[in-house]
């Protein structure tokens, strides 16, 4: 941003998501393959194994949007917008992932997999947001916070 090349701003922000993609991609693929096996390093009792398993299979989707919003969360506070974060994130945890995540858990009686399940939604929620803001605020030159 400081060398005003939106263009070369705009490349560099899809590799820091690319890169943040990768990332979280080992760990989702980890939590996919090996669940069992991650959870017994966490605990012995069978019983707390086997109700892990389906929430590491539910943080494997939740890895892969947690990096994109978290990355790109950055990248538009880089930018100078500050304000489409802070509110995609509210939007997406507070008034979507919460409300989603309670009426699984209590209604739909799915407990704390309905809890992660509503999260998961409200990453999804954001980290599309934030990248469609991001695109949108990248198609034009982004102005420097000092010249506005």
């Amino acid at each position: 941003m400081g060398a005003d090349d939106t263009p070369g701003a705009r490349r560099a922000a899809f590799v820091a998501i690319g890169l943040g993609l990768v990332v979280m991609s080992t760990s989702a693929i980890s939590f996919m393959l090996f669940p069992r096996e991650l959870a017994s390093l966490l605990a012995e009792p069978v019983e707390v194994i086997e109700q892990a398993i389906p929430l590491l299979q539910i943080a494997a989707v939740f890895q892969l949007a947690d990096g994109v919003q978290a990355v790109t969360s950055g990248v538009l506070r880089g930018a100078g917008d500050t304000r489409s974060p802070m509110v995609i994130n509210l939007i997406g945890h507070w008034l979507l992932g919460a409300p989603v995540g309670l009426y699984l858990a209590f209604e739909l009686e799915l407990e704390v997999v309905g809890l992660w399940w509503g999260a998961t939604i409200g990453l999804v929620f954001s980290g599309i947001a934030l990248v469609s803001r991001f695109l949108y605020l990248s198609r034009h030159r982004i102005v420097p916070v000092s010249e506005r």
